[in-house]
């Protein structure tokens, strides 16, 4: 990074992998609501920052009823016009997509989350936004009680890298094969843990969520 890029604030781009079935669940999970809210509402309600400078979420070309939802938020819909088969492939279509809209000469980094995980602290965003503006070429990582979790945010240099991944590996493998980049950030928040795919963790993080929201 040159003199010129560093007075350039660093820009981070949300991107949000929603183009699954939810199976387990039984019926479109994001949609649930929650305090009169779809769950995919809450989540790009909570990605609110003034460092986030997009929010994108990939959506099965034939979900309208999850594209309707989304046409009330300030998020891109991106269409994954064939099923994807597993988060990376997810995650290669948002890339290329919020490639393609991105000022390319301002720093930027990707933070990577995944649709059923409703809740974000605001507290636990900006403790991990404030480390990748000090340290914009690392992957910063939440980390509670020895485990990772979510959102990640990832360096473009980093992310644009997802076709070097094996084809029987996901996404850990950038954080292995680049250990030496990888900075956790220790929150005291268990919800970096929380995703939703049945209706018990609906329950579960539904009362949590209307707790916080009263």
């Amino acid at each position: 990074m040159n003199k010129s890029e560093r007075q350039i604030a660093p820009e981070l781009h949300a991107a949000i992998p929603a183009a699954g079935f939810s199976r387990r669940m039984g019926k479109p999970k994001l949609l649930m609501p929650i305090e009169g809210k779809a769950l995919i509402e809450h989540l790009i309600d909570h990605l609110q920052h003034p460092s986030i400078g997009s929010i994108s979420i990939l959506v099965r070309a034939e979900d309208n009823a999850l594209r309707r939802c989304l046409q009330t938020t300030n998020a891109t819909v991106v269409f994954a016009e064939t099923p994807t088969r597993n988060m990376r492939e997810s995650v290669e279509h948002l890339f290329n997509a919020i490639e393609q809209t991105v000022n390319r000469n301002k720093p930027r980094g990707m933070l990577l989350i995944p649709a059923d995980h409703p809740f974000v602290a605001s507290d636990v965003l900006n403790s991990l936004v404030s480390q990748w503006l000090t340290s914009p070429d690392r992957i910063v990582v939440p980390i509670h009680q020895e485990r990772r979790g979510h959102p990640v945010i990832f360096p473009w240099d980093v992310i644009s890298r997802l076709d070097e991944i094996p084809a029987d590996s996901g996404l850990n493998w950038l954080g292995k094969e680049m250990a030496h980049l990888v900075q956790e950030v220790a929150v005291d928040d268990p919800s970096i843990h929380w995703d939703i795919d049945t209706p018990d963790d609906f329950r579960r993080i539904s009362a949590f969520v209307q707790n916080r929201l009263k």
